[in-house]
């Protein structure tokens, strides 16, 4: 079992990761399907990384989202605020106030995203995609 501080260390580590991917790939995604039922193969137009870009930052993003994940999001910030709370120092509830404000800003991105996909016009919420995403094709193929 990993301690935690080495949880800590490697949640900063991949988060450093992921913001320096998107920073390299300042790119908007945006995926749009329209499927008409018995009437052909679905229409599909995509703008964004290539997929080997893709498939690299889902690989980091999707362990701060999987529950099973060391470094799940939720695990650390419930691991961050025991430690602070436990702290003696000054800024205490300034520390607390501003990984509180971590953790809003995160559910907020699960619900709001700049990536635009569509299916017949209904946009697919974030949640949505990555539960998609993570438990699609890319991960679990025997490819």
């Amino acid at each position: 079992m990993s301690s935690d501080i080495e949880i800590l260390r490697l949640f900063c580590l991949r988060a450093v990761y992921l913001r320096e991917w998107l920073a390299l790939n300042n790119t908007k995604i945006k995926v749009t399907i329209e499927y008409i039922k018995n009437h052909g193969q679905p229409q599909m137009e995509y703008e964004g990384p290539n997929k080997e870009s893709i498939i690299a930052m889902v690989s980091i993003l999707r362990q701060f989202y999987l529950q099973k994940e060391t470094i799940n999001f939720y695990k650390v910030y419930k691991k961050v605020n025991k430690i602070l709370y436990s702290s003696k120092a000054s800024d205490k509830d300034k520390k607390m106030d501003f990984i509180k404000s971590l953790r809003v800003a995160f559910v907020n991105s699960l619900s709001k995203s700049q990536i635009n996909i569509a299916i017949n016009n209904k946009s697919i919420k974030p949640r949505e995609l990555m539960e998609i995403w993570f438990n699609g094709n890319i991960f679990h193929s025997s490819i």
